[in-house]
C-alpha cells in the first residue's frame, strides 16, 4: 500500500537513529516527492533503477530529457535529497547523476568442467556450443524468439541452456520450445533458485549468453557474462545496446528479431573453440 509505505518512511525520517535514508526503488518516489514533498530530518537519497531520463536522450527527445532531469532537480531543491539514476554495470565509473550497477561474478572452475561434461551426458552429444537465457524465465526473456533464432541457424552443435526461476508455467515453457524439441535440438532446462555462485558458474560454462528484451534498465547478467568474458548477444532494449558500446571486444547488440538475432548469435554457436575463456580455462586443466 503506498500510503502506508509513506508513512512508514515518514516515522523512519522522523523517530529512528539512522543517519540516512535510500530509497532503492526511487523511480515510484520520484513522481510522488515532486508533488506533495516533504522534507527529511535526514538525508534522502532516491536511486531510479529505471533510466527513463537516459532513455529519452538516447532517442533524441531532448524536451522529455530536460522534464525528467528538471523533475529530478525540484525534488532535490524541495526535499532536500539526492536523486542518482541506476546505469549499466560496465560503465566506468560514476557521474554527476549516475551510480554504475554493482556487480559481483565468483565461478567454481571445477564446477564449470562438471557442468559442460554433464550438459553433454543428458543430451548424448559432445562438442555442443551452449547459448544461454538466465535470469527470471518469463514472457520477457523472449524464450521463443531466441529458440526460432537457433533454429533457423540449422547448426547440429548448438543447444539452449535455461537457467533461473521460471515465471511462467510448465506448459507455456514448453509451447516456447516446440520449435526446438521438434528438430532435437538440445536443451537444458536449470529451473530454480539458484545460488549466486551458482548462478556465475553457469554463466562462466557457456558459449553466449542471450540477453533478448525490451525492458529498460541495467541488466546485472550482462555485466557478469562481461565478467566471465563469455560472448554476449543483446537485443532490444536501447540501455542494452549502450551497454554493448561501451565493450564491443565482449557484446553486440541487435534489434530484436529473429534475422539479426540469429546471424548474431551463429558465428559464437560455430566456434570451432570454447567462446567463454573461463570454460576453455577449465577444459584445458582437465585434459
Amino acid at each position: 500500500n503506498a500510503d502506508e509505505t509513506e508513512a512508514f518512511a515518514k516515522t523512519v525520517a522522523e523517530q529512528i537513529q539512522t543517519p540516512a535514508i535510500i530509497f532503492l526503488e526511487g523511480d515510484s518516489w520520484l513522481l510522488k516527492l515532486a508533488r506533495a514533498p516533504w522534507k527529511s530530518k535526514l538525508p534522502l537519497t532516491l536511486l531510479l533503477l529505471r533510466p527513463a531520463e537516459s532513455l529519452a536522450l538516447s532517442r533524441g527527445n531532448i524536451a522529455t530529457f530536460m522534464a525528467k532531469r528538471l523533475i529530478k532537480k525540484w525534488v532535490e531543491i524541495t526535499t532536500s535529497s539526492k536523486v542518482f539514476s541506476l546505469s549499466d554495470p560496465v560503465t566506468k565509473s560514476a557521474t554527476l547523476w549516475t551510480v554504475p550497477d554493482p556487480v559481483t561474478f565468483e565461478y567454481d572452475s571445477s564446477k564449470v568442467r562438471e557442468l559442460r561434461n554433464f550438459w553433454a551426458a543428458q543430451v548424448g552429444q559432445k562438442n555442443i556450443r551452449w547459448v544461454g537465457v538466465l535470469g527470471v524465465l518469463g514472457p520477457r526473456k523472449n524464450i521463443p524468439l531466441v529458440a526460432q533464432a537457433i533454429n533457423s541457424m540449422g547448426l547440429e552443435n548448438v543447444g539452449l541452456v535455461l537457467a533461473g526461476q521460471l515465471e511462467a508455467d510448465r506448459q507455456q515453457l514448453e509451447s516456447w520450445l516446440t520449435v526446438l524439441r521438434l528438430n532435437s535440438t538440445p536443451v537444458i532446462e536449470i529451473i530454480d533458485y539458484l545460488p549466486e555462485n551458482a548462478f556465475d558458474s553457469i554463466i562462466a560454462s557457456l558459449d553466449c549468453v542471450v540477453t533478448a528484451h525490451s525492458n529498460e534498465g541495467s541488466s546485472g547478467i550482462f555485466g557478469k557474462a562481461c565478467s566471465a568474458g563469455t560472448p554476449i548477444v543483446a537485443a532490444g532494449a536501447a540501455t542494452l545496446k549502450t551497454a554493448a558500446e561501451r565493450v564491443p571486444e565482449n557484446a553486440v547488440w541487435v534489434p530484436l528479431e529473429q534475422v539479426p538475432l540469429a546471424r548474431a548469435i551463429m558465428p559464437r554457436a560455430a566456434a570451432t573453440t570454447l567462446a567463454s575463456p573461463l570454460a576453455r580455462a577449465s577444459a584445458s586443466s582437465s585434459a
